[in-house]
């Protein structure tokens, strides 16, 4: 129904065809969207590899043929558009640049470079790969290649890690072109006019454009001592040289990428730099000139700038489309060349790292999770029933572990630190939740603004008496740019909890969102405690009490649904259930499993609970007298990661190898319903129900949303 994926923060993962398909690649995973239709499909999942360059394989008439990627479990895959897996080609060792030029209409020759320092080269027909070379070019990984054809002729760029440009033909070097001082990061090849040209962007900060032509005639009689080193003999005799046109300075970062505008009849380049800005050149009297400048994609100071910028045109609009290492990817459009590109709103967002948590809204209002690229993100339906992140409320300096909503305008976090941070909707969020799907939430009295202090970590509420705080300036009605998640998204930071000796590693909250507890890593029983905390009118929170219950990490909890006992499970194997009518009192401790214990829930009325572990079973406990005893168990073929129980009896179960697995209860008995095998390329972290619904959030490496259909 929905996958929420971004994209890797890499140069090559991300391309875009002539007629407005994208493909990009998060982590393991190959997704194509469109940049009229933003809604991300997830193509294919890598499993065994992570993705580190996508390429677009389109005929003469600009339609996608192939989605081709290379992953680090050294293959270069293809799919159709639709998804078809298409022919390998094993390489062996991980693929870090792939480049691409067309032969024919549906005929190509594919270049991919490995970490190893070889190039490998092919003719591709989309029925298999042929006349597969390789060769060795240097002793360190080639950090990126281009491929052109002179006459026919596949002529392969590479860039080496010394800095200097290699020239590769009929699987030997025949020219080294120096000019470089640090790495060559991406180059693109284009025929304008039928002139060969192509680009280099370099970490020394400078962009070159090099031109391809026939080497003239000498006059008769001359005599050439010392051959050029810049010219290269064709199969057929013809000499060719390659000439440096201009060096392009403007960039004060590395330049990740540059790409030529392919549909343009002029010569037009887009830069990206870690300076968070993307430059468009073109040719002019004395040089090249900057025609338009685009400013940085996060509000957030990021070292690492850009890493992409491509350029389309799709239904009359021109179009610059770019990611950073938010995992958003933006694009700039405008109508005709005489205007300013406008950012629209983000094609994609998602996080860029592991996802460990996920907690909906008690209604089932929006979607919470946490990541460990150190974010908590906020997922919510429009009227037209699609999904956007509308809300980014807290990028934190840690990796986070676990989120737990209390309601409408109110959650608690944790990341790898030894506190827990209570947060409370700005007013500006509800205003927007209900513009986007109707949603009748209570509006917070607060500022919208949110500020986050320089070297803090608290989100704070702005307009104190020692800074000028100017309130955003930024839509409503519509989803929020990239820009805006960044900067003006934030929820306000109400207290924090105080009493971990360790890393807080999970959490959980009572149905009516006034009792807390949480736990963190732990090798020893003082440190395993699990904590109690009350919740306050002010959104504040009280210590009520701890208790020591298990020897190793509590990885999950889960209160029953009158909130009279805690279900704890453990690395120690073991689950516990502690009363908590009084004070807290442990009433069973039990081994469990034969491994650790990831994941448990308590069914709707509380009459019995499952535990899933990576010894791969599933099992099932029932009330009998004073203590609960195993009543049924699954095995599966995989470990088991996460476990979600839904009202209706239903049952959702996430393994390590990514699958997802429904069991519906009849008879007292489990009964498989749907195996959906390799649902995810990661182990799948979290479910969760989406209250009152049919519909199940499942996390790992990307975030989907499924409903069920009878």
């Amino acid at each position: 129904m929905y996958v929420s994926a971004g994209c890797s923060p890499e140069t090559d993962v991300l391309d875009v065809s002539p007629d407005g398909l994208l493909a990009y690649g998060s982590g393991p995973n190959v997704l194509i969207t469109s940049v009229t239709n933003p809604r991300a499909r997830l193509v294919q999942e890598l499993p065994t590899g992570h993705v580190h360059c996508i390429r677009l394989l389109c005929n003469v008439s600009g339609a996608v043929c192939w989605v081709m990627a290379g992953s680090v479990d050294g293959t270069v895959r293809t799919w159709t558009p639709k998804g078809a897996a298409g022919p390998v080609l094993k390489i062996g060792n991980p693929v870090n640049a792939i480049a691409v030029a067309r032969s024919g209409d549906s005929q190509w020759i594919v270049c991919a470079s490995d970490t190893q320092g070889n190039v490998h080269l092919a003719s591709f027909d989309g029925k298999d790969y042929q006349n597969v070379t390789s060769m060795a070019v240097s002793s360190r990984k080639v950090i990126s290649v281009g491929i052109m054809l002179v006459e026919g002729v596949p002529v392969v760029l590479a860039g080496l890690g010394d800095s200097q440009l290699a020239v590769l033909m009929d699987s030997r070097i025949v020219l080294r072109l120096g000019g470089h001082s640090n790495w060559i990061n991406s180059i693109d090849c284009i025929v304008v006019d039928g002139v060969l040209y192509f680009a280099t962007g370099s970490s020394d900060r400078t962009v070159r454009v090099w031109k391809v032509s026939p080497v003239k005639e000498k006059p008769t009689g001359l005599v050439e001592l010392v051959p050029s080193r810049t010219e290269f003999v064709l199969s057929n005799g013809i000499k060719y040289e390659i000439s440096c046109d201009t060096i392009i300075y403007g960039h004060e970062g590395m330049i990740n990428s540059v790409r030529w505008d392919r549909q343009s009849k002029r010569r037009c380049l887009v830069t990206a730099s870690a300076d968070r800005s993307l430059i468009i050149w073109e040719p002019a009297i004395d040089g090249w000139k900057s025609i338009m400048q685009l400013g940085e994609i996060s509000g957030m100071s990021t070292a690492s700038g850009f890493f992409s910028g491509l350029v389309c045109t799709v239904n009359g609009k021109e179009r610059i489309i770019a990611h950073g290492a938010t995992g958003s990817i933006i694009q700039y459009a405008r109508s005709d060349c005489h205007e300013l590109y406008k950012v629209t709103e983000p094609i994609v967002t998602g996080h860029t790292g592991s996802i460990q948590s996920c907690s909906w809204e008690p209604n089932g209002e929006f979607l919470a999770t946490t990541s460990l690229d150190k974010t908590t993100r906020i997922f919510a339906p429009r009227l037209d029933g699609d999904w956007n992140e509308i809300a980014r409320p807290q990028i934190h300096g840690y990796d986070m572990q676990a989120i737990s909503v209390l309601d409408s305008g109110h959650f608690l976090s944790a990341g790898d630190e030894k506190i827990l941070r209570s947060f409370e909707a700005p007013k500006s969020f509800s205003i927007r939740l209900k513009c986007m799907n109707g949603a009748a939430l209570e509006e917070n009295e607060h500022a919208e603004a949110v500020v986050v202090p320089a070297l803090g970590l608290s989100n704070r509420m702005g307009g104190s008496e020692d800074e000028r705080v100017v309130l955003p300036d930024m839509s409503l009605d519509k989803s929020p740019s990239e820009y805006d998640l960044c900067k003006h998204t934030f929820w306000i930071e109400t207290d924090k909890l105080y009493g971990h000796g360790l890393e807080v590693y999970s959490l959980a909250i009572n149905r009516t969102g006034q009792l807390a507890a949480s736990a963190s890593k732990s090798t020893t029983t003082i440190d395993a405690a699990i904590h109690f905390w009350s919740r306050n009118p002010n959104n504040t929170w009280t210590p009520l009490s701890s208790i020591n219950v298990h020897a190793l990490t509590v990885v999950r909890m889960k209160f029953s649904p009158d909130s009279r006992y805690l279900l704890s499970v453990s690395r120690d194997r073991h689950f516990s259930i502690i009363d908590l009518r009084e004070q807290p009192v442990c009433v069973q401790y039990q081994e469990a499993h034969g491994r650790i214990i990831w994941c448990a829930d308590w069914s709707h009325d509380g009459s019995f609970f499952v535990t899933g572990s990576r010894d791969r079973t599933i099992k099932t406990w029932h009330r009998t007298g004073d203590l609960w005893t195993e009543s049924s168990r699954i095995q599966f073929e995989s470990p088991v990661t996460a476990v979600a129980l839904h009202a209706s009896n239903l049952m959702a179960v996430g393994l390590e190898n990514g699958s997802l697995a429904f069991y519906r209860l009849t008879n007292d008995a489990w009964t498989l319903a749907v195996m959906h095998s390799n649902a995810h390329s990661a182990p799948i972290t979290d479910l969760q129900w989406r209250p009152q619904s049919d519909q199940l959030a499942a996390v790992s490496n990307t975030v989907q949303i499924y409903s069920l259909v009878s």
